[in-house]
């Protein structure tokens, strides 16, 4: 048990996975790529630490495209695992359990009308996302086809953010306002995820 608590841990840490991607530079693009679509996977895998990286590596438009791509890859590969291997079980389990069935009736009820307002905003959790909306009734070529698109404004905020760490020594106003401007964010993505994902009372 300790030794499974152990690797866990070390695949959770961030410097691992960067540390890792640095000796797959050959593959070009793959590589970026992945580490993007590890965050969908490995739920402590901070999105915006990625981001920043890529950007930093590759320059604030590839670093931003390959991001994205990894990102929207790594939520619809998670959302049909969900769908295909645990909706029909979820369904069954949860049609007895009241506070489950809150929740499910929340999504369902909000799912076209929130889904891409919940995943444009960074830090809302990929990983509780993909898992409530695989286990929902909410039409598959719907979710991906909004999560394509949402996650262009979520990766676009973030890669911005982290090119401004870049630009820190010629203007760090930029930095500041962006700090700023993430941390807003930050506190609306807390509320969208509060709201629609985690309680279940009536609002």
């Amino acid at each position: 048990m300790n030794t499974i608590l152990s690797w866990y841990q070390e695949i959770s840490d961030i410097a691992f996975w960067l540390e890792f991607i640095q000796g797959f530079k050959d593959l070009g693009p793959l590589a970026p790529i992945l580490l993007a679509l590890l965050e969908s996977i490995i739920p402590a895998l901070p999105l915006i630490v990625i981001v920043s990286f890529n950007v930093t590596a590759h320059g604030l438009v590839l670093g931003f495209i390959y991001s994205w791509v990894g990102s929207f890859i790594g939520s619809a590969m998670m959302f049909l695992f969900y769908r295909k291997g645990f909706h029909a079980w979820f369904t069954r389990w949860s049609k007895d359990k009241r506070g489950i069935s809150k929740i499910t009736e929340k999504v369902n009820k909000h799912a076209g009308n929130v889904l891409f307002v919940l995943t444009s905003l960074p830090f809302t959790p990929n990983f509780l996302i993909n898992l409530v909306y695989g286990l929902s009734n909410i039409d598959s070529k719907f979710f991906i086809a909004t999560i394509c698109f949402s996650k262009l404004l979520m990766i676009g905020s973030m890669a911005v953010f982290g090119h401004s760490l870049t630009q820190i020594s010629e203007d760090p106003i930029y930095l500041i306002l962006s700090i700023i401007g993430m941390y807003i964010l930050y506190l609306i993505s807390k509320k969208m995820a509060d709201k629609y994902l985690e309680h279940s009372d009536d609002q």
